[in-house]
């Protein structure tokens, strides 16, 4: 009985772990570098953290002030799934303008056993320098991209969409 009732507590602590979600989007890019996107009620963070950072000081850090309109989103949903999520970001204190895109590939399969849909995503950090046009996109590595609850359901709160 003992085993049990642990058993139910850790459930439970599970699962309240994955209800308060801190990010909204994160992967590893293709350079190793660990991304996250998270947001406060008036910033939207994007964190950068390599392999070899010391935790002590952290990584690199975008932060983007959301009443300003540094930050924009655009998303798109089908059949109740989020097909494409975009961020952007272009703070005046910063060279660069910044982009985060996650786009979900739904396939649909008819054959003798039913229908069947295999869905395969992409995420993708890019960067534009503001005087030269230049732009820099690193990739994720698709095992490693993961939403946020919160993002499938409305987004960003109180993020302007691009239009």
């Amino acid at each position: 009985m003992k085993n049990v009732i642990l058993m139910i507590i850790g459930i439970l602590l599970t699962t309240a772990s994955f209800a308060d979600e801190d990010f909204d989007l994160k992967c590893t890019l293709d350079d190793g570098v660990q991304m996250t996107v998270s947001h406060g009620s008036h910033t939207v963070y994007i964190a950068f953290f390599a392999p070899g950072d010391d935790p002590d000081e952290g990584g690199g850090l975008i932060k983007l002030d959301i009443p300003s309109g540094e930050v924009k989103q655009d998303i798109l949903y089908k059949d109740g799934k989020i097909l494409f999520f975009g961020l952007r970001g272009d703070s005046p204190e910063s060279e660069n303008a910044v982009v985060v895109s996650f786009y979900r590939d739904m396939k649909t399969f008819i054959g003798n056993k039913g229908t069947k849909r295999i869905y395969t995503n992409e995420m993708s950090f890019s960067r534009q320098n503001k005087m030269t046009g230049e732009n820099i996109e690193d990739k994720c590595l698709p095992d490693t991209i993961r939403i946020g609850h919160s993002l499938t359901e409305k987004g960003i709160p109180n993020v302007a969409y691009i239009q």
